[in-house]
């Protein structure tokens, strides 16, 4: 009787948890059973609401670069951009799992998806053949928060391109030395060092991006240099991606099937600034700390830093 007893004890427990999570599958919204449709409407660089009266970086482009500058535009294969994206995953499914550097793991880092139209962006930005900072608007009709990432390498002789991109997006990725995770709210190292390009390649909401390559000739040194355009940009006072004790538990829509740690390629941003899901009340007191993290806050982390050579880094 006795073990009778606990066989229907437990095919009664199995059914309880079938049940919680066929309850918990309906509670998805209907968006997570379809990809998010592209936006049927191209921007009007010259007349974004979003810029402000500002203008843009695109608006009257002639798609050349600037006077003095003897530069090539490659063409990004759909290889390179599939290798693009997939390395921003990758790296953000390390630290969205919360055991890199004592870096706290993230409830809701999206993942990360090719958009054309950032991609557009990121040449207008590449036209200036210039790393630093885009003081012009650089906003899409679609998304009005947007960001980007640079960097060049200099070299005398050729170089495979795709070791080139590689390289510098480790190095954007390899900043986390220099974070703690004070630092995904401030913004700032410990000791001052460079973290900006970290911060947006992990920016949590971000789930869009779009990059040019380009080459130019300098004396005797060939560069490469790598603009990378994000639909949300990493916002200073707030946190870098929602911190939560465990990966991927405040995504709307579950975890994604390749990159454990994000969330579905189905999950929608409704903005830039609050992490609530689309469809959603927002709040006035939402946040993106979904819970108390001040032993991890006080924590006093020190990397030792390990420098990139021929790696010069420039982020607005």
């Amino acid at each position: 009787m006795k073990i009778c007893s606990s066989i229907l004890w437990y095919a009664a427990g199995l059914l309880f948890l079938c049940a919680l999570n066929e309850v918990r599958a309906q509670k998805k919204p209907k968006y997570c059973s379809r990809a998010k449709p592209p936006s049927k409407t191209k921007s009007d660089y010259c007349a974004l609401p979003s810029c402000g009266g500002a203008e843009h970086i695109g608006c009257n482009s002639n798609k050349q670069f600037i006077e003095g500058c003897v530069g090539n535009m490659f063409n990004v294969s759909q290889n390179m951009r599939n290798f693009i994206v997939k390395q921003h995953n990758i790296y953000r499914n390390i630290v969205a799992r919360g055991k890199l550097h004592g870096l706290p793991p993230s409830g809701r880092m999206l993942k990360m998806q090719w958009h054309e139209e950032l991609a557009e962006v990121a040449r207008f930005a590449a036209y200036r053949c210039s790393i630093g900072p885009v003081h012009k608007c650089h906003t899409t009709l679609e998304y009005a928060g947007t960001g980007y990432n640079m960097a060049y390498n200099k070299f005398p002789s050729a170089q495979d391109p795709t070791k080139i991109v590689r390289a510098q997006l480790k190095a954007w990725y390899e900043q986390y030395q220099y974070a703690n995770t004070q630092s995904m709210i401030s913004g700032k190292s410990a000791a001052g060092q460079e973290i900006g390009h970290f911060l947006q390649l992990v920016s949590g909401l971000a789930d869009r991006v779009g990059c040019a390559i380009f080459s130019a000739k300098h004396f005797s040194y060939n560069y490469q240099t790598l603009v990378c355009a994000y639909s949300c940009s990493y916002k200073k006072k707030l946190p870098a991606y929602k911190i939560a004790r465990i990966p991927a538990e405040d995504c709307t829509c579950g975890s994604d099937q390749d990159f454990k740690n994000l969330c579905s390629g189905f999950e929608r941003v409704r903005s830039c600034e609050h992490d609530a899901p689309m469809g959603s009340h927002l709040s006035p007191d939402a946040k993106l700390i979904g819970v108390d993290y001040d032993n991890l806050l006080n924590a006093n982390l020190n990397p030792k830093p390990t420098p990139s050579e021929n790696l010069w880094q420039g982020r607005g």
